[in-house]
């Protein structure tokens, strides 16, 4: 099967809004009609004046600008391919304020071909390759919320062999088949079913777009209506390129809800498992595990936050999304109906994220409750040991007072005996006698020794601890100079 000038349209959508579509206008200048250069790398010396431009780059120009609407984007990638395979890839871009986003293009000498022709699986082969450079090159222009919208729908979605899913359109002015055009075999009033019958036909049509559900020949249009996009043969390009975006519009928005959908399920998922393990496995009085799971939580309500912001979003794009009145494809290919189905996904959508969110929250309550009761026992625990630690200290001191009152007596029974046998020896030796003062001037000198000897004592206590606050001191700001 060969296909004369295909002229590709990708169509995607990202969540922006009036707010993100003026930080995004900010982000690439959109006023300024001057060239740039567009790279994921990312410049690790912002001091120097040189930025090495190593690997993949692209040059995009601005070519309109309207405030509040859209832009359009002229883009020269310039991306690594394989050694054998030299590559260059014009696209122009219009971005809608919507979010809806188009690539365009033309193919020409595809392969080992010199004519206007292009075989289905090298346009295949092009139109993959197409999918993962858009990402790559959208990924470099996006501001960082947009990032991370795609971050939770479209994991990993810049980096290689992980594509975003987009609706893809195409449009030929001629379809040859086993040598034959397709106007030659419609003259001779074959029908569509019978080219559908034939399986090599059919298995080229899906590998450009995907399986086919629906096929049509309307007046000089061919149209064959896949799951992945639409492919359109006609003489007649002009007139069908502004129809078919109000089908590949819609496509985009069902496919980011395909795609949204199976995220929900999966962080779902791993919300099952932390459910189960939650009330299973953890040891609920290991605050570790808890704050684990709390920031797992945590994360998993950040994603649901987010999805739930880009529904509204949808939500009020699909109901100020207006189809061409004039558009032949609205009645072919029932947009209106399919605008409608949209429109109940997203519905849907919305219901599944609330019951989603409120689970999560749920669980986060009772996790709190956890934590709660884990903190108010170790706060009990707290309590009872200051009570023990009080009353060992209160013991201890009144132990000490006693011991002090103990050394006291022993020191004075000590003195008063070493005074009595000072008062024996002067009235044995010099025949001095005091008498009964000797008792009251033994008493007042125990009592003045015992007040000396606890001055002095609390004297050298003091220096003591003074001292030892002070090495202490020391070997607390010796550690912080080290």
């Amino acid at each position: 099967m060969l296909l004369k000038s295909p002229y590709i349209i990708i169509c995607e959508w990202i969540p922006m809004g009036a707010n993100q579509f003026k930080q995004f206008v900010n982000a690439v200048e959109a006023y300024m009609r001057d060239q740039k250069i567009i790279t994921m790398a990312i410049d690790k010396k912002p001091e120097t004046a040189i930025f090495k431009l190593a690997g993949d780059k692209a040059f995009v120009k601005i070519l309109d600008y309207s405030p509040s609407k859209s832009i359009s984007i002229k883009a020269d990638i310039r991306y690594r391919e394989a050694e054998e395979i030299t590559q260059r890839e014009r696209l122009g871009i219009i971005i809608r304020r919507e979010g809806f986003i188009f690539f365009t293009t033309r193919i020409i000498n595809a392969g080992n071909r010199n004519d206007d022709y292009v075989d289905a699986f090298s346009l295949s082969w092009i139109i993959t390759d197409l999918f993962e450079d858009t990402s790559k090159l959208m990924h470099s222009l996006l501001t960082t919320y947009q990032k991370r919208v795609l971050e939770v729908v479209y994991p990993h979605s810049e980096k290689p062999h992980y594509d975003r899913n987009k609706v893809i359109g195409i449009i030929v002015e001629d379809l040859i088949f086993n040598g034959i055009s397709i106007w030659e075999l419609l003259e001779k009033k074959p029908s569509i079913e019978d080219f559908m019958s034939c399986i090599e036909f059919k298995e080229r049509l899906q590998s450009m777009i995907g399986y086919v559900e629906k096929y049509f020949l309307e007046g000089d249009f061919v149209i064959f209506v896949g799951v992945k996009g639409i492919l359109v043969v006609t003489k007649n390009e002009r007139k069908i390129i502004s129809n078919i975006k109000d089908f590949l519009t819609l496509r985009a928005l069902d496919i980011f809800y395909a795609s949204m959908f199976a995220r929900i399920y999966a962080i779902w998922n791993d919300l099952r498992e932390i459910r189960e393990s939650l009330f299973s496995e953890v040891d609920v009085s290991n605050i570790g595990s808890l704050s684990e799971y709390r920031i797992k939580l945590s994360g998993l309500l950040s994603d649901i936050t987010i999805l739930w912001d880009v529904n509204e979003l949808a939500e009020k794009e699909i109901e100020d999304l207006e189809l061409l009145k004039d558009n032949p494809l609205i009645t072919l290919l029932d947009l209106e109906a399919v605008k409608e189905d949209v429109k109940d996904v997203i519905m849907t959508a919305k219901s599944t994220i609330e019951a989603f969110r409120m689970d999560l929250l749920g669980i986060i309550d009772i996790l709190g409750t956890f934590v709660e009761e884990h903190v108010r026992t170790m706060n009990e625990s707290m309590k009872e040991s200051l009570s023990k630690q009080t009353e060992i200290m209160e013991i201890e001191h009144s132990e000490k007072r006693r011991l002090e009152m103990l050394e006291y007596l022993s020191a004075g029974i000590l003195i008063g005996e070493i005074l009595r046998l000072i008062f024996e020896f002067l009235e044995e030796e010099y025949h001095i006698y005091l008498g009964g003062w000797k008792y009251l001037l033994i008493v007042i000198l125990i009592l003045t020794l015992a007040f000396v000897v606890r001055i002095v004592s609390k004297f050298f206590e003091g220096r003591l601890l003074k001292h030892a606050g002070i090495e202490a001191s020391l070997r607390g700001l010796r550690s912080l100079y080290k």
